[in-house]
């Protein structure tokens, strides 16, 4: 059998496109063969990381400045104003900082290409191969009966992933009294080649085929082998996304029963087990809350640079200017009796600014501990470098999205027990919980924005708290920037709530090459209608 990989409404230069991916054709003999194709092009591995560059390719480092988690810091150091790598940053990401018509742009306008669009739709593919060719494989053994039912369990998981990024990366939030609204990605679900213009689907239907999808795996996975390995998707892995999935939709009951069927984890618990001051990663592969990992690296260590301690003789602490740091906001939610401020941060030298250490940046960093004050080396514990922080699933996020949907349906008691079942292992004494409905739901979500932090959820969590029918919040969200040449706050940019009016600003644009092979049928929403500048 002949896998042929080919795309074509979705594409960059579209008829350059085609050609280089339609010639690309793998011959599947086996269900063994199959399951080396799944691996290696329907998953984001190392060798599709790029860290030669900002932004780097499928680390979705940009998440972490969307949002209202970073803040940009210059610090004055032993290099200057513009040490090595440190500038390098601060000149790559302006463009996602001022939340820019192209926010592949640098901060003197050079515009770079979207690395992230072309490469999602290239796994489709894929994926829609597979689970084309896997319904030819007759009269197979036991042995391979259940390989192939694992393999299209998992092509079904990470077809629903890779569109839940999509739908949440480049299309509106999901609104419950709005579903219908043409306003989210192009659905792509068969592998043959389709040349029309294309238009972008409701998001209504995106979310429907993505629990299709998972639901599909979830069926398949029950007939399936298993792979006993973090970077393979199984059954929990896709009731996980579930419950997410289902949490955004505001389907709240079947969130709680998504959740519910996650099993075999547990969580780290930092009150026992983790010793401030030690420098251990939290997020790495040794973890009992690990349900999945994508990726090779954490790409919140490439923007949280931080301090570093050069070993030469004599040993000498350096800084890096022009990088980010974590939102004032968000550092003043942690204190000494959060024991996560020490497992998630370490104050950058000669500087009170957290950086965010929750995935290990290396050994040479030279910073101080948060709760202790001590000179702390971040350090890794299992394997940490090998985790994609923006695109992996752990048990703690499970229990969030069943505690905020229990209390979403006023069902104070559960969703209680279900929230202290985390503060229980994160603080030295855990705070007390609010009795009301309204009061446990934003207690519940700023848990969830602690305890999610540059884990990539936050800027897809302010979309749909705007549109929330039970308890909506609207966020302004402001990004001071800075001019390295004063080393001072220069102005600041301003995005107003996530609405109708303005939510360009909320989506990234699609490629101009999708737009000029589709037109007139999509166009993007005006990024500029709910962004301003001030200068100081």
């Amino acid at each position: 059998m002949m896998i042929g990989v080919a795309l074509a409404v979705f594409c960059a230069s579209c008829g350059d496109f085609l050609d280089e991916y339609s010639q690309n054709k793998t011959y599947v003999n086996s269900v063994s063969d199959l399951d080396e194709l799944l691996l290696g092009d329907g998953y984001i591995l190392a060798s599709d990381v790029n860290l030669s560059d900002y932004p780097g390719r499928n680390l979705f480092e940009f998440l972490h400045l969307l949002s209202d988690e970073s803040r940009e810091v210059i610090l004055r150091n032993s290099y200057g104003l513009n040490p090595p790598g440190g500038d390098k940053v601060y000149v790559a990401n302006r463009g996602f900082w001022s939340w820019a018509q192209e926010p592949f742009t640098n901060v003197i306008g050079t515009v770079a290409g979207d690395p992230y669009w072309q490469p999602f739709y290239v796994r489709i593919a894929c994926l829609n191969n597979i689970l084309d060719e896997a319904k030819g494989f007759t009269d197979l053994s036991d042995r391979d009966a259940q390989t192939l039912a694992r393999v299209t369990g998992e092509a079904y998981f990470l077809r629903a992933w890779n569109y839940f990024m999509l739908a949440n990366l480049y299309g509106a939030a999901y609104d419950k009294s709005n579903p219908e609204d043409g306003a989210s990605v192009i659905l792509k679900l068969t592998p043959q080649v389709v040349f029309d213009k294309a238009f972008r689907d409701h998001t209504g239907d995106v979310y429907r085929q993505i629990v299709s999808d998972l639901k599909e795996a979830v069926a398949h996975f029950a007939g399936g082998d298993t792979k006993d390995a973090q970077y393979r998707a199984n059954a929990s892995a896709a009731w996980a996304l579930l419950s997410r999935v289902y949490l955004y939709m505001e389907e709240y009951s079947l969130a709680v029963e998504a959740a519910d069927e996650v099993e075999g984890y547990a969580l780290f618990n930092l009150a026992v087990n983790y010793v401030p001051g030690s420098g251990k990663s939290f997020l790495n592969t040794a973890s009992p809350e690990v349900i999945f990992i994508q990726g090779a690296y954490g790409g919140i260590a490439r923007l949280h640079k931080g301090s570093f301690f050069l070993y030469s003789p004599p040993p000498t602490p350096l800084i890096y200017a022009d990088c980010y740091g974590v939102a004032e906001e968000l550092q003043q939610l942690f204190d000494a009796n959060d024991i996560r401020s020490s497992a998630f941060f370490a104050r950058t030298y000669g500087s009170d600014i957290f950086m965010c250490r929750k995935v290990g940046s290396g050994s040479n960093l030279y910073e101080t501990d948060p709760i202790t004050g001590q000179n702390v080396y971040t350090t890794d514990v299992g394997s940490s470098e090998s985790f994609g922080e923006c695109i992996s699933i752990r048990y703690a996020e499970v229990l969030l999205n069943k505690a905020e949907a229990l209390a979403c349906l006023n069902e104070i008691g559960p969703a209680t027990a279900a929230i202290r079942e985390l503060l229980n292992t994160r603080y030295v004494a855990a705070p007390a919980v609010p009795a009301g409905q309204m009061d446990l739901i934003a207690f519940i979500r700023k848990e969830r924005q602690k305890e999610l932090c540059f884990e990539g959820h936050r800027w897809f969590d302010l979309r749909r708290y705007a549109v929330n029918s039970v308890a909506p919040v609207a966020t302004t969200v402001v990004h001071e920037y800075a001019d390295p040449a004063m080393n001072a706050v220069a102005g600041c940019y301003t995005l107003r709530p996530y609405s109708a009016a303005t939510r360009g600003g909320w989506l990234l644009p699609l490629p101009s090459e999708v737009l000029d092979y589709n037109f007139p049928n999509i166009t993007n929403f005006d990024r500029e209608a709910g962004v301003t500048q001030t200068i100081y």
